[in-house]
């Protein structure tokens, strides 16, 4: 087949793609802006009255609700020292590595490309609760999609044979740094937290199916559930963005597909 029809096939397949992403994305920017913000205390006088009028554990409402984060055990980030109710945290060695290639006449050309692997991913959560005004309510953080805080970010330069210790972490730098092809040139250091008391934006569904209030994710696959640093307007804007670009590229993809057919 000639390379034009082809790449007008995957200029066609990514518009496709392209598309059903930036559909994907309008649907959250919907769903974020029909859903009510409501207060902890709307929610329990809710819960109170379907119990009276229905039944214990028939409460299944889907909302938004903005407070701070609280937990009776918190946690420390290991990194930034953070107090918290989450942490993620990532170390990963980069390293630089020799190759050769070879031309259609054999002739060996020497390469170096860059990359990476990971030494540590360590994740954790605290018991997790919300608080505004008017109350609190417990959260199943379990299938969130997350929006944390960056609260470490530091690449350190290998020196063969010291001893790094950041926070709680402790890293030996072995005392060879070139192993065959490979040579470390250090260390990356990332960590992601939502602080105790950090305001946030979550979306999920509350229920009381085991006979206390719970704000977790939802079994309608049409909904979300989001806990985020950032506010309703910050997310809304990003995804209006990213919407935005994805339209962009399926357009520019789409003129490619109706175009390279021309030159076969």
């Amino acid at each position: 087949m000639n390379i034009y029809l082809i790449l007008a096939l995957l200029a066609a397949v990514a518009t496709a793609l392209l598309f059903w992403f930036a559909h994907q994305v309008g649907k959250k920017i919907h769903l974020i802006l029909e859903t009510e913000a409501v207060s902890i205390a709307f929610l329990q006088e809710l819960q109170q009255s379907m119990q009276e009028s229905v039944g214990a554990g028939s409460m299944h409402y889907f909302t938004e609700v903005n407070g701070s984060a609280i937990s009776p055990a918190p946690l420390l980030s290991p990194l930034g020292q953070v107090a918290c109710v989450y942490y993620q945290m990532k170390v990963s060695r980069r390293y630089e590595e020799s190759y050769y290639s070879r031309d259609k006449e054999g002739n060996r050309t020497h390469h170096t490309r860059s990359g990476s692997d990971t030494i540590s991913d360590e994740s954790r959560f605290a018991p997790l609760e919300i608080e505004d005004a008017s109350g609190r309510l417990t959260i199943d953080p379990q299938g969130a999609e997350l929006r944390p805080l960056t609260t470490f970010d530091r690449f350190e330069p290998a020196r063969a044979g010291a001893v790094l210790n950041i926070g709680d972490y402790q890293l030996t730098i072995p005392e060879q740094l070139k192993q065959g092809e490979q040579r470390t040139l250090g260390y990356h250091f990332h960590e992601t937290a939502i602080p105790l008391q950090q305001t946030l934006y979550v979306m999920g569904e509350v229920n009381d199916r085991d006979g206390t209030l719970v704000l977790e994710r939802s079994a309608n696959k049409a909904h979300r559930f989001i806990i985020s640093c950032e506010t309703e307007e910050a997310l809304l804007a990003a995804a209006q963005r990213q919407q935005q670009y994805l339209k962009i590229a399926a357009v520019v993809a789409l003129l490619a597909a109706v175009i390279l057919p021309f030159f076969a």
